[in-house]
């Protein structure tokens, strides 16, 4: 079962261009960014190290290494986002996760809020910017196999529900021979990633959805 890991990845597509279709982002600003996140200990995780891969051809970009996870300026497949691969769940704040409902609502949650604090941050100009209306999710667990395709399914049709009320979001699975199994999730609506955030934060998610 998928509940079983707690090796989820979610991408959060960026703009193709910053705010009001600037100047596309120069990935090394954004290392002294993550540095300044770990002097600053600026987000609810252990923050360890920060690697440039930005030499890499739509590769990780610039990564934020953290115990519990990882947060990369992602190129793959020619598009720009953010994102959070989690490897393991040794935080305190981690530990009322009880079901994939919980996980991905919890990832979710940590994806979104580095989003934020990216757009928001002044040393890079309002030059990255995520729309909130596609995201990528992937189990990168290779145990993971296509049988439970309906139960990754399932538990984002129950977030969308909670997390979009009014939208229908369309869900598509996708797994090829040898790939993880994965789901992209699109929105009609590009109302940015602070909604989506207000909804997350700071709220239980047992019982919910």
């Amino acid at each position: 079962m998928i509940a079983g890991t707690a090796k989820i990845d979610l991408k959060v597509f960026a703009a193709a261009n910053g705010r009001d279709g600037g100047t596309p982002l120069e990935l090394e600003r954004v290392i002294p960014v993550f540095h300044r996140w770990i002097q600053e200990r600026v987000l609810d995780e252990l923050l360890v190290d920060v690697a440039d891969y930005t030499h890499v051809p739509e590769g990780p970009g610039v990564v934020l290494v953290c115990h519990d996870a990882l947060y990369a300026l992602d190129g793959a497949g020619g598009e720009l986002g953010l994102l959070y691969s989690r490897r393991r769940e040794t935080h305190p704040s981690l530990g009322t996760i009880a079901s994939l409902d919980d996980r991905l609502a919890s990832v979710f949650r940590r994806a979104l809020a580095a989003c934020d604090r990216l757009e928001r941050e002044e040393s890079l100009g309002g030059a990255l910017r995520f729309p909130g209306d596609r995201f990528l999710v992937a189990v990168n667990d290779r145990r993971v196999t296509a049988e439970q395709a309906g139960e990754l399914a399932a538990a984002l049709g129950r977030l969308a529900a909670w997390l979009l009320p009014g939208e229908t979001p369309a869900i598509e699975i996708h797994q090829r021979a040898g790939d993880r199994l994965a789901a992209s999730v699109r929105r009609d609506r590009a109302a940015g990633v602070a909604e989506l955030l207000i909804r997350l934060s700071g709220e239980a998610v047992v019982g919910r959805i």
